[in-house]
């Protein structure tokens, strides 16, 4: 393969990468765009019913379990929509990391091969150069390897955490409301 022709494969690569890049760019951004529309709506609703059962309030009592209600509510919406965004960006994170390991491990075997066809026209006894930056190529591809595994059971770790102490921390609101009452 001629110089020319590796270099217009390379930059039709590149130019696939971008694009790639930007429609995990533009399709996150157009789900958290959803999904603010729709929360917005959302509360526009919300905050009608809840203005309709404040008007209707007739006793303290009635009042007292009104804003427990309202609160519960507004609590449970809040959190939703924190777990929706959180989501969505954990979602983005990870089609992004699988489009950086992509990368990588392509970039890896463009060099692999590079250096091979480089060998190819190497003056004698240059393979032992060669064969240690394949060896180096290799072992870095193997450690980055090792740093997506590790990186993925943190945030797996991070997930889980985040999920029971925003339960956990749910869960204590609305007993401390309840206990008010």
């Amino acid at each position: 393969m001629s110089a020319n022709e590796t270099l217009k494969q390379y930059s039709l690569k590149q130019a696939e990468s971008a694009l790639q890049l930007a429609q995990i760019s533009l399709g996150s951004a157009e789900k958290l765009i959803k999904l603010q529309l729709d929360t917005a709506k959302a509360l526009l609703e919300e905050q009608a019913r809840q203005t309709q059962l404040i008007t209707g309030i007739k006793s303290v009592q009635q009042a007292n379990e009104t804003r427990q209600s309202l609160t519960e509510s507004n609590l449970d919406n809040l959190v939703s929509l924190s777990r929706s965004v959180y989501e969505y960006a954990t979602n983005t994170q990870s089609e992004l990391a699988k489009f950086t390991e992509a990368r990588i491990t392509e970039l890896n075997k463009d060099v692999i091969t590079l250096l091979d066809q480089s060998a190819k026209m190497a003056p004698a006894g240059s393979e032992a150069a060669v064969t240690a930056v394949k060896q180096t190529v290799q072992a870095t591809a193997a450690a980055v390897d090792s740093l997506s595994k590790a990186a993925k059971q943190v945030a797996d770790f991070t997930e889980a955490s985040v999920k029971s102490a925003t339960t956990a921390t749910v869960d204590a609101i609305k007993q401390a409301a309840t206990l008010k009452v």
